[in-house]
């Protein structure tokens, strides 16, 4: 009877385990629409599914193989089955890493290629494949260790490969302007740097250590179509330093005399509302506290999102923008209030650049709602998508349409004309 006893108490606080990750999620999900109503009777169901669970195990019903069922099988499962697409559930160590994402840190060579053409879409400033020499355009057609070559067939081999190698130095191997080109690399923390300046003389970026941060400095030479006017400044994220890059970037800028502003944002699938605010305080010109960006919840309050202390410099007279399919959410939202505020920058300074064209216009990705990361009991997190956002007029949503232009700021992408349509808008 003892025995017994032990076994039922292990049983049930295995299940309250459970149960604490289930509750907390079922009530917050419900919470907004139906705020306390997951008790007495709903409550104790669950409970006893845990209970059920832990008690008789989860055999796999097509070869009987007894399965674990852990409290985060259960919390995976329930977030997976939310009709959001971008809800997810994070273990403690998977929102420790998330955290350090957000912050600019990160493990790893710090490309990003697209599935079909194994061309690389984008190389992180400051990490090991930037520091190599990997550049975006270059295609990626092998890796080797040793005396192992693996040629690349679809982004798949190209991540198993270096889900192998990430313990040591390899080679990857690229063709460029027709040219293979070998760079050694190696799996590596490092602070991600989000922004890239470039003139016609020369490229600055903040680079440094993963333990002693990062300062600006010429990282090579610049753009030679660049006007002498002109400055370029590549935005990958709305994370970490990307604002504090920014002031410090366009201070070079106005050191160096340019008076027109590239921003391209190509790529940029947005980031985190207070690096956003930051951001816009320096591209757009009013007084501080400008509203950015609304968010409406799901009892239809409105919450504001305003610019920080203003750095926007007089000196500046035009401002063209960059973007493609790829840039979404806080990116749309920037590009929404600078057309929303004008001054420098307009629609007609706005190029897009797309893979193709439908009907002569190209479009941003149209992400307009928001998701917030709720931190659970168990060190995990739960992001869940909560608000729809409005541009500053409170009206405009861009959700699942974008942002659209057409005629010649419509790019296509193989031209590789965008840039140069920049010039040229510059330059009216």
């Amino acid at each position: 009877m003892g025995e017994n006893k032990t076994v039922k108490r292990k049983g049930l606080k295995a299940a309250a385990i459970i149960f604490g990750v289930v509750a907390f999620i079922i009530a917050f999900l419900f919470g907004f629409f139906l705020r306390g109503a997951i008790v007495g009777k709903d409550a104790a169901a669950l409970s006893e599914i845990a209970a059920y669970l832990k008690e008789y195990g989860v055999f796999d019903s097509t070869t009987a193989e007894l399965r674990e069922f852990s409290p985060e099988d259960a919390a995976r499962i329930m977030v997976g089955s939310i009709p959001d697409e971008y809800a997810t559930y994070y273990s403690k160590e998977e929102y420790d890493e998330l955290k350090n994402r957000h912050n600019g840190k990160y493990d790893g060579i710090g490309v990003s290629v697209y599935d079909d053409t194994l061309k690389i879409a984008k190389v992180t400033v400051n990490s090991p494949a930037f520091k190599a020499g990997l550049h975006p355009e270059d295609v990626l057609i092998s890796g080797t260790k040793g005396n192992n070559t693996v040629v690349f067939s679809d982004v798949k081999s190209v991540g198993n490969f270096l889900a192998e190698v990430s313990d040591g130095d390899f080679y990857i191997t690229v063709s460029r302007d027709g040219e293979e080109k070998s760079f050694p690399l190696k799996y590596e923390k490092y602070i991600s740097s989000y922004l890239l300046y470039k003139d016609n003389d020369s490229t600055y970026a903040y680079l440094g250590d993963y333990d002693d941060g990062t300062k600006l400095v010429r990282a090579g030479d610049g753009i030679n179509s660049l006007p002498d006017n002109v400055a370029y400044i590549r935005f990958d994220l709305f994370e970490g330093d990307a604002a504090k890059e920014l002031k410090g970037m366009l201070s070079l800028m106005k050191e160096k005399g340019k008076t027109k502003l590239i921003l391209d944002m190509r790529g940029n699938g947005g980031g985190q509302m207070d690096v956003l605010s930051d951001f816009a305080a320096g591209v757009i010109k009013g007084d501080s506290g400008l509203a950015i960006a609304y968010s409406k919840d799901n009892k239809g309050k409105f919450t504001e999102y305003n610019a920080s202390k203003n750095y926007y410099y007089d000196s500046i007279e035009k401002i063209a923008v960059i973007a493609d399919e790829n840039s979404a959410s806080a990116t749309e939202c920037l590009i929404g209030a600078m057309l929303f505020y004008g001054g420098a920058f307009s629609e007609n300074s706005l190029i897009i650049e797309n893979e193709n064209l439908t009907d002569g216009a190209a479009k941003t990705f149209g992400k307009g709602i928001m998701q917030t990361t709720f931190m659970l009991s168990n060190g995990g997190a739960v992001k869940l998508t909560t608000a729809v956002i409005y541009r500053p007029d409170k009206t405009t949503c861009i959700h699942g349409k974008g942002i659209t232009v057409s005629g010649d700021n419509a790019v296509i992408r193989s031209n590789n004309k965008a840039i140069d349509r920049a010039i040229e808008v510059l330059a009216d």
